[in-house]
């Protein structure tokens, strides 16, 4: 799955979890995440980063997938519990800022065939 922000393809490896166990284990036991990586959490407003061993953004998105927030959370912390979140993008500390991605931006999902 691919993340799309104003035309341009941000993130090119997106995983997705959609389930409870996928959910608890979010990137956990990830070692790191590379350059266009990332995992998109559905049916979440909140994380924590325990048992992390690097930094990350996270991208709090609405049902429609338009930013509400973005945090940059380092290993053992709790984010935000953001009102409104429905989903919540991961992805590479600093990787946020650099696409451009700022409160209010809106996302689009590229299923890949």
């Amino acid at each position: 799955m691919k993340i799309e922000a104003d035309g341009q393809i941000k993130w090119n490896s997106i995983e997705i979890a959609d389930n409870f166990f996928k959910r608890l284990i979010g990137l956990t036991h990830t070692k790191s995440l590379k350059k266009g990586e990332g995992m998109l959490i559905t049916k979440c407003s909140q994380i924590h980063t325990f048992h992390m061993k690097f930094c990350i953004d996270v991208i709090y998105l609405s049902q429609t997938l338009t930013v509400l927030r973005v945090d940059t959370i380092c290993p053992r912390r709790f984010g935000p519990l953001v009102k409104g979140a429905r989903n919540v993008l991961e992805v590479t500390a600093g990787s946020a800022e650099k696409n451009g991605i700022t409160e209010g931006t809106q996302l689009k999902i590229i299923y890949e065939k």
